[in-house]
């Protein structure tokens, strides 16, 4: 209960924080910036999302391989729409949707389902801290601000190359009558930690899945008349991607927002044009789920499983 209270409270302030950006915003200049966008900037940033979601779909197939399970990439690219619907539309249900229908469609126990979750979010922080240290030392002195954020990425990748690689062995070394209970899963960890190959191709993807989101936020930038060079381009949209790290609030509302605006201004990008931009990046993701939920629910529940399990 408290947890769920908890993640209820953090949606609302991630809404709270959406709505402080509108302080920020000229209205007249926001709609002026969206029709500047037009049609086709629309139309270009939904096909580079979709690009987003296919590789997501490919980061969801892949560690199944190694419990010997399969997924189609199609249903993989559906169930991500749901759970993002889940996560911006009605929150607290976002993970719970994914892990079952991951769950339902590739016959994996629970404690299988368990030991992904993690492994893959330390390993998209590695992906995100990687490109971090990269994107700071491209686009920054390294002194002052610069130091301090080459030091704190240094550190997250450090950490999560550290618990990926450790976590089976400390599951372990819980007390017997706990670690029977994580038997399962520290075994089901292991069987992901121990292989480099799929390690390196998930940070791989996940690098992917961070440059097309940079690649999208700077096309808005620049249809909104805001030409950036390619490394402040860079180190704005990682900045803005890093959010996903702390998970604050669901699918970073309101913070990725902030970031972007925090980063603009720090970057010597104008501050009214910046939060534009981030309020109709945010607008788009939403417009564009709600748009894609209901074919994903047709396919996903209505439709025939394409899943077999070996």
């Amino acid at each position: 209960m408290k947890v769920r209270a908890v993640k209820i409270f953090s949606w609302i302030i991630g809404l709270f924080m959406l709505c402080m950006l509108f302080l920020w915003i000229d209205f007249k200049e926001l709609s002026r910036i969206f029709t500047q966008i037009g049609f086709m900037g629309v139309v270009i940033w939904a096909l580079i999302t979709l690009f987003v979601r296919l590789l997501y779909a490919e980061i969801t197939v892949l560690p199944l391989s190694v419990f010997e399970a399969k997924i189609s990439r199609m249903d993989a690219f559906w169930i991500g729409w749901v759970r993002t619907f889940a996560n911006q539309i009605l929150p607290l249900s976002g993970l719970a949707v994914y892990i079952k229908a991951i769950k339902d469609r590739a016959g994996v126990s629970w404690s299988e389902i368990s030991a992904l979750a993690t492994p893959q979010f330390f390993i998209s922080a590695m992906a995100v801290s990687l490109l971090g240290m990269i994107s700071t030392v491209i686009a920054l002195d390294i002194e002052d601000f610069g130091l301090i954020l080459l030091v704190i990425y240094s550190v997250i990748f450090i950490i999560s190359l550290v618990l990926i690689l450790q976590t089976p062995s400390a599951m372990r070394a819980f007390p017997s009558s706990l670690s029977k209970r994580l038997i399962s899963s520290a075994d089901a960890f292991e069987k992901i930690s121990s292989s480099p190959k799929l390690i390196l191709l998930l940070v791989i993807y996940y690098c992917g899945v961070i440059l097309l989101r940079v690649v999208r936020l700077w096309l808005l930038f620049m249809l909104a008349g805001q030409e950036l060079d390619w490394q402040t381009a860079l180190i704005l949209g990682v900045i803005a991607e890093s959010t996903l790290i702390i998970q604050l609030t669901p699918g970073g509302i309101g913070l990725r927002e902030g970031s972007i605006l925090a980063g603009a201004v720090f970057m010597g990008v104008d501050g009214g044009l910046a939060a534009s931009v981030a309020i109709i990046d945010r607008l788009l993701v939403v417009s564009m789920t709600v748009v894609f939920v209901l074919p994903s629910g047709y396919f996903l529940w209505l439709g025939r499983s394409k899943v077999v399990k070996e």
